[in-house]
């Protein structure tokens, strides 16, 4: 970011942004009820995904949509997302009686801070696109304005000021739309991650891995038209990458494929194993946020949500799934 832009969003943030602090408000949602096939309500599963319940959410509030980025507790009782104009939105989850997915119970939106004072949200630099729970807070990373910040919730719930955290190397100076897209906190605490455009050949998409110290570049390996979107670690360690596909013949298709702990590691071109490909027929759309918790008995729940980028044609959808892998 050029230093004459950053002074000028300080000074709005100064004398504006304090209107649009990290307070917490009540956000009114609707919802609906979505099958993972449309029209034969009797499909219940996709690779090795059994599907667990699905929501349409709708809300009047003109900041609800855009959500890029989605962590979960360990209960699976909330849901953090974040949208991609500087929000973040905290959801309470219901379940049935046989544990599928039912409803949201209480909703919150609130602005993500800047680091000074102010918000970041409805500025160019409020493109929130990936989150990571960690030992100190929550990563998120920004696009346009490339960055790594890391947040801390206070004790009611609310994100404040955030701390710069050190980015990979010249990522300030990759295109717009090739920053950090997942992001997932690994086992030893480091953190991957991917980018969705920055590609390397035809196949490859850059990333990087941390240990807390310093940033080293791998590869991640493309399928045809696929790209990363999000990223969440598994108990054991593996992470599970979300993948997009959007082509105008054929709309929204998603991928989750698995990696190996063991191959994440600096230099290394990784290559994940599908796990399920969620293509029309099934209910698809532009799917950008993925977490998960862990499963009794091993395992884990995983949740999507997608981007409906504000546009009234597309939709805001919650799925979960089971995963017994």
């Amino acid at each position: 970011m050029r230093r004459i832009q950053r002074v000028a969003f300080l000074a709005t943030a100064v004398t504006v942004g304090l209107t649009m602090s990290a307070l917490t408000e009540p956000l009114a949602l609707s919802t609906r009820h979505v099958d993972l096939h449309p029209e034969d309500s009797s499909v219940r599963s996709v690779g090795a995904l059994e599907y667990r319940g699905g929501l349409d959410l709708r809300s009047r509030d003109i900041r609800f949509g855009g959500l890029s980025a989605l962590s979960v507790d360990r209960s699976g009782d909330r849901l953090l997302a974040l949208t991609d104009k500087g929000h973040w939105v905290d959801l309470a989850v219901t379940y049935g009686a046989n544990g599928d997915l039912a409803d949201i119970g209480e909703a919150r939106i609130g602005a993500l801070g800047d680091l000074i004072a102010g918000s970041v949200a409805g500025t160019e630099f409020g493109d929130a696109e990936s989150i990571a729970p960690t030992k100190n807070g929550y990563a998120v990373g920004f696009e346009s304005c490339h960055r790594l910040w890391l947040y801390r919730r206070n004790e009611a719930m609310e994100f404040g000021k955030p701390r710069a955290l050190r980015p990979p190397r010249r990522l300030h100076r990759e295109p717009a739309n090739g920053g950090i897209e997942a992001l997932a906190m690994l086992a030893d605490g480091g953190l991957l991650a991917l980018t969705e455009r920055l590609y390397v050949g035809e196949d490859h998409v850059r990333g990087w891995v941390t240990d807390g110290r310093e940033w080293r570049r791998l590869l991640y390996l493309r399928t045809g038209l696929f790209v990363p979107t999000g990223a969440a670690t598994l108990a054991d360690g593996d992470v599970l990458v979300l993948e997009r596909r959007f082509t105008w013949l054929g709309g929204f298709a998603s991928r989750i494929v698995r990696v190996r702990r063991d191959d994440i590691r600096a230099d290394a071109a990784l290559v994940g194993s599908e796990i399920a490909t969620i293509d029309p027929p099934l209910t698809s759309e532009n799917f950008e946020g993925i977490a998960v918790r862990p499963r009794p008995g091993g395992g884990a729940y995983i949740y999507l949500v997608s981007d409906d980028n504000f546009h009234t044609l597309q939709r805001t959808l919650l799925l979960m799934f089971e995963y017994r892998g």
